[in-house]
């Protein structure tokens, strides 16, 4: 297990694992300058949820997403007397969970941190990208915008708002906040124990390495990650990004981001 917070802010991924289970979540992050309704924060929010999440599927007899969705109600619970928990951008996180049964391993992911379960076969990588498919002018505002600009600023801004009304309504994207229901919109699945060579378990901070940058495909990913290990892939991102600094090769709100990777290998 390895994770990296982007240079000068606190990291807002989350991860945990035991021999048979692994969480990871990404906090989504907010612009300074908008308010959230929280006192909290974001990072403390993926935290917490984190934790909850994991107490709650270490229990086998629970299913993935009956333990998501009462770790969200949970928190949202615990937290309502302090904060607004019905404000509109209220901290959110992407989730990753992969869980040993005894027959082989199940998966869940909500939003767009990503399972890459490595077959005898092929690569399965599973992640939800339904972010990517609205609020798509102020994707394409962000991408005319040079990093560091004061364009670019504005138009982090403006979408991260914009988005605040796809979130976890149909026909737009879902994500860990305060809505239970949320839960019942992840990816789910499974595979079997003798189809499994290896998993990974990643934030989009170290996934961007294959499915933004391109620079390695999945099997190259997993090469990588049998020969340096999850710091390793994690310092060739970190790399990649100081060659894009400006965000004109590779197209991003962040030049860096948090970046957390859990590598598997089954026994």
């Amino acid at each position: 297990l390895a994770t990296d917070s982007a240079p000068g802010r606190p990291n807002e991924d989350f991860a945990a694992a035991s021999d048979d289970l692994v969480v990871v979540l990404d906090g989504a992050t907010v612009p300074g300058a908008l308010e959230t309704g929280c006192s909290h924060g974001t990072r403390w929010f993926a935290r917490a949820l984190g934790v909850e999440i994991f107490r709650l599927a270490e229990d086998s007899n629970r299913n993935l997403v009956d333990s998501l969705a009462e770790a969200i109600k949970d928190l949202a619970d615990r937290h309502a007397h302090t904060c607004d928990v019905g404000h509109p951008g209220h901290p959110s996180a992407t989730v990753a969970i992969l869980r040993e049964t005894e027959d082989g391993f199940e998966y869940l992911v909500l939003a767009d941190s990503t399972v890459a379960i490595e077959t005898t076969a092929s690569v399965q990588a599973i992640t939800d990208d339904r972010l990517d498919h609205v609020a798509t002018e102020y994707h394409d505002a962000l991408n005319a915008a040079k990093n560091g600009s004061t364009e670019h600023a504005t138009a982090v801004s403006s979408l991260t708002l914009a988005l605040r009304q796809y979130r976890n309504v149909t026909g737009g994207y879902w994500v860990a906040a305060v809505d239970p229901d949320a839960a019942y919109e992840a990816i789910t699945g499974s595979v079997a124990r003798n189809e499994v060579r290896s998993a990974a378990i990643m934030t989009d901070g170290a996934s961007i390495i294959c499915d933004r940058f391109g620079v390695l495909d999945w099997p190259q990913v997993f090469h990588r990650l049998h020969e340096a290990g999850p710091m390793g892939l994690i310092r060739d991102v970190r790399e990649q990004e100081l060659s894009d600094s400006t965000g004109e090769r590779w197209k991003r709100s962040k030049v860096h981001d948090d970046a957390t990777a859990v590598f598997c290998l089954p026994c």
